[in-house]
């Protein structure tokens, strides 16, 4: 009985998902557990035996915390305790142990709970912060394609960067329910663009006057829409109706100009190998992750990939965010050897001693 004992202490020693200092508290267990095999022999056979529950919820609570986690260093409090009150009470009756199993499991059923609860909050963050990222980029990239190789007047370009995107911002919120106003939105920029370029002839001159009752009163409906100020409407309206009254009179050239084409530093960017991005595209739902970035390392279960957005969402043990990070950011981590995919089986420690033991 005690060697069998010795090799469940031995097995924890060596378990990959359970950090060292909880390591170092569960084998201070040994000699207590020693003391009850010898009090109750049979308790490792009796998968009922309260000595045999005690140290499989022990076992179960001390792996896969990340102890920079207030959260998780709750747990090795509770572990700790018991460890201390079954070392210096020395209190190894059924009794006793009773007691210490009952709490504990209380504890840990509403740790699981809240675990649970702050996973399923931390999904609907990333998620949440997934709309604000396409919003951004649909928003960014409809204004960049309006005024691609246009040289529009600088009030009218500030008032689409500062005030229209607003609008195209409201509308992209609405875009699963309201399609249309987001395409209302971004014509009715195209248009006000349109509308102080000057005209390259007669029949664009007429065309322009016969669109512009239409766009001044999308212009009006939307901006009331974002709460824009009336004093700033009656600016922007007069120095339209001024920018207009310019192109109808005037018979202005219209020049085409040249977009500069940059260089952005992503295309400077050097991306990892392949055979990486491969690896962290295959990465699997509910599998545990261990991140060897700092002092310690940190376990983390994916529970969420964006097939928009390439972004993966990892929780920890008690279900707050470990990473929230790109498929490009986690091939580069693999690359670097500072992620990789643990075994961790989800099984009692004394199963796991009989399996080595007597086989499956």
């Amino acid at each position: 009985m005690l060697d069998l004992i010795a090799l469940v202490f031995k097995t924890i020693g060596q378990t990959a998902t359970m950090p060292e200092p909880v390591k170092t508290l569960m084998l201070r267990l040994e000699v207590p557990f020693s003391i009850i095999a010898l009090k109750h022999k049979l308790f490792l056979f009796d998968a009922e035996h309260p000595p045999r529950g005690l140290l499989n919820q022990l076992y179960q609570a001390g792996q896969l915390l990340n102890l920079d986690d207030y959260s998780d260093r709750l747990v090795c409090e509770q572990l700790e305790r018991v460890v201390t009150t079954l070392n210096e009470k020395q209190s190894f009756e059924l009794k006793s142990i009773k007691k210490l199993l009952k709490g504990f499991s209380v504890y840990t059923r509403k740790r699981n709970s809240n675990a649970q609860v702050l996973a399923d909050r931390s999904l609907e963050l990333a998620q949440n912060n997934e709309q604000i990222e396409l919003a951004s980029d649909s928003v960014e990239n409809a204004i960049a394609d309006s005024l691609q190789g246009v040289d529009v007047p600088e009030n009218i370009s500030t008032f689409i960067d500062q005030v229209w995107r607003e609008v195209l911002a409201l509308a992209y919120s609405n875009i699963k329910e309201k399609p249309e106003s987001w395409n209302k939105a971004i014509k009715t920029m195209n248009d006000l663009v349109q509308s102080v370029m000057p005209p390259e002839n007669e029949a664009q001159r007429k065309q322009l006057l016969a669109m512009l009752p239409g766009l001044l009163a999308s212009l009006k409906s939307s901006l009331i829409k974002i709460s824009y100020s009336k004093p700033d409407q009656s600016r922007f309206f007069k120095a339209l109706a001024v920018c207009h009254v310019i192109l109808m009179n005037k018979n202005v050239i219209k020049t085409s100009q040249q977009s500069a084409v940059g260089v952005s530093e992503d295309d400077n960017a050097v991306s990892p190998p392949s055979r990486y991005r491969t690896q962290a595209i295959a990465t699997q739902f509910e599998q545990w992750y261990v991140f060897e970035q700092g002092s310690q390392p940190k376990w983390g279960r994916l529970i969420w990939k964006s097939m928009k957005t390439e972004k993966m969402l990892f929780v920890g043990k008690n279900g707050s965010k470990v990473a929230e990070i790109s498929i490009q950011e986690l091939a580069e981590l693999y690359s670097q050897n500072k992620i990789r995919k643990v075994q961790f089986a989800n099984k009692e420690i004394v199963k796991r001693v009989f399996n080595q033991v007597f086989g499956n």
